[in-house]
C-alpha cells in the first residue's frame, strides 16, 4: 500500500535468497505476545548483526495486502503451530527512524522534531490530511474501515548517533585506560574469546564508572558487544566490530593490548617455524600473567594457558578442543579455514613429565593425526609439558614439535 503502512513483501522477498540465514523463529516469539497483555517486543541485536532484516522479514510476514506463503513454505516458521493463524493477517505500520533521523538531520532541524515528522508521513498515507482528528482516530477508523488490526515494526538503529557524537569518543578514551585488567580483556574479546562481566551496578551514564565491569556494561548497550545472560560472558558479535575495536587501540594508542595482540601473533609464527624454546618461553610468560598463585600449579590451567596464548586464532583458524581423534581425543586442534594457508596444529598437554617427548609420544600412540590426513596439509605435532618441580632457575615448560608432511 505504502512506505510506511503496509509496504508488502518485496523488501524480504529481495534478501530471501541462497545466502539468507533462517531466522524466521523470530516470528513465533512474536506470534506468542499478538493480542496479549505482553504485545510490546524489544528485540535488540548487535551492530551490523541484521536488524533492518528482522524488520522486513516480520514485515512481509504479518502484512495483509500480499501473499507471502511462497516465501515461508520452505523456513522454519512453516513448521509451527501458530504459522498460519498469523500469517498475512494484520495491517503493518513499519517504520525506519534512521531515515526520519537522516532527514531532520538534512533540514538542520532538531531531533524533536522526529514525532512530528512520523505523524505527519503516517497521516499523509491515511489519505486524511485535511481533517482535525488525532492520528488515534485515524487509525482506529483505518482498522474498523480494513476489519484487520495493526501491527507497529519500528526499526531503530543508533549506530550513527553513537559513531558521531561524544559517545564514541568517550568509548575509546575509557578503553585505553586499564579498569581493574580492560587492557588484557580487550586483547582476549579482539582474539574472540568470551569474557566474564558483571553488569550488576551499572550507572546506565557515559560518565560513571568505577571499573571494567562498568565499560564493558557500556559496550554492550551501544552494542559493541553481544552479551550472554546464561553465562555472563560477553563477546565480539561479528568481524565488522572487531575491525572497529581494532582501528580504536591503534587510534588511543593502546599500547598494553597491541603488543598482547603480537605476542599472540608471534606465538603462532614461531611454532609454524618450530622455534620450541621461544614457544615455551612464551607459554612460561603467559602463565605467570595470568594464572594467580592459587591456581598456577594446578593440572586444569595449562589448558587455559594454552587457550589464552593462542587467542589471536580466529583470524586464520578453527579451534577444536578434545577432537575425537583414532584411539582417544586431542587436547587442543587448530584448524585453518579454508582461506588459510596456514600449518595444521596438533597440541597435547603433559602435566609434570620430565620433558614434552611424551607428549609427541602419546599423540603417535594413540593415532591421533589419522583424523586430519584427509585434509591433505601439513601438521605440526606440539606437545607442550609442565613441570612443576623443576629446579630453581630451570623453565617450567617445555616444548616438542614434529612435522607430518601432507598426506597424498
Amino acid at each position: 500500500m505504502g512506505i510506511y503502512i503496509n509496504p508488502g513483501n518485496s523488501g524480504f522477498a529481495e534478501i530471501n535468497d541462497q545466502d539468507y540465514v533462517d531466522k524466521t523463529l523470530l516470528i513465533d516469539l512474536i506470534n506468542k505476545t499478538v493480542e496479549k497483555k505482553n504485545k510490546l517486543t524489544c528485540i535488540s541485536r548487535p551492530r551490523r548483526f541484521g536488524k533492518s532484516y528482522a524488520a522486513k522479514m516480520l514485515t512481509a510476514y504479518y502484512d495483509c495486502t500480499c501473499d507471502s506463503r511462497p516465501l515461508f513454505a520452505d523456513k522454519k516458521i512453516s513448521q509451527t503451530p501458530d504459522y498460519a493463524k498469523y500469517l498475512n493477517q494484520y495491517n503493518v505500520i513499519c517504520l525506519d527512524i534512521t531515515a526520519f533521523i537522516s532527514e531532520a538531520k538534512r533540514q538542520q532541524a532538531s531531533l524533536r522534531i522526529i514525532p512530528n515528522m512520523i505523524v505527519d508521513a503516517i497521516t499523509k498515507e491515511l489519505g486524511t490530511t485535511n481533517d482535525n482528528s488525532t492520528l488515534n482516530e485515524k487509525l482506529i477508523d483505518f482498522v474498523n474501515h480494513t476489519h484487520k488490526r495493526i501491527i507497529f515494526i519500528d526499526n531503530d538503529d543508533f549506530d550513527s548517533y553513537w559513531t558521531e557524537t561524544s559517545a564514541a569518543e568517550s568509548l575509546l578514551d575509557y578503553i585505553s585506560k586499564d579498569y581493574n585488567g580492560l587492557t588484557k580483556t580487550i586483547a582476549e574479546l579482539i582474539g574472540g574469546l568470551e569474557v566474564k562481566v558483571d553488569t550488576i551496578g551499572f550507572a546506565n551514564d557515559l560518565t560513571t564508572f568505577r571499573g571494567k565491569n562498568d565499560v564493558l556494561t557500556l559496550m554492550i548497550h551501544l552494542g559493541y558487544l553481544a552479551y550472554d545472560s546464561e553465562k555472563k560472558t560477553v563477546h565480539i558479535p561479528n568481524e565488522e566490530i572487531k575491525l572497529e575495536f581494532q582501528r580504536s587501540i591503534h587510534e588511543v594508542k593502546h599500547e598494553a593490548t597491541l603488543k598482547r595482540l603480537a605476542e599472540s601473533e608471534q606465538l603462532f609464527a614461531d611454532t609454524i617455524r618450530q622455534n620450541e624454546d621461544a614457544v615455551a618461553a612464551q607459554i612460561e610468560k603467559v602463565h605467570a600473567e595470568e594464572t594467580a598463585p592459587l591456581h598456577y600449579n594446578k593440572e586444569d590451567s595449562l589448558r587455559s594457558v594454552i587457550k589464552l596464548a593462542y587467542y589471536t586464532y580466529r583470524d586464520h583458524y578453527l579451534q577444536f578442543e578434545e577432537l575425537p581423534a583414532g584411539e582417544g581425543y586431542a587436547d587442543i586442534v587448530y584448524l585453518p579455514k579454508h582461506d588459510s594457508d596456514w600449518t595444521i596444529l596438533l597440541i597435547e598437554l603433559k602435566w609434570n613429565h620430565q620433558n614434552a617427548q611424551g607428549a609427541i609420544e602419546q599423540i603417535m600412540q594413540k593415532k591421533y593425526p589419522a583424523v586430519l590426513q584427509d585434509t591433505r596439509r601439513e601438521i605440526l605435532l606440539v606437545g607442550i609439558n609442565y613441570n612443576k618441580d623443576a629446579k630453581a632457575g630451570n623453565k617450567k615448560h617445555t616444548c616438542k614439535i614434529v612435522s607430518l608432511p601432507a598426506a597424498h
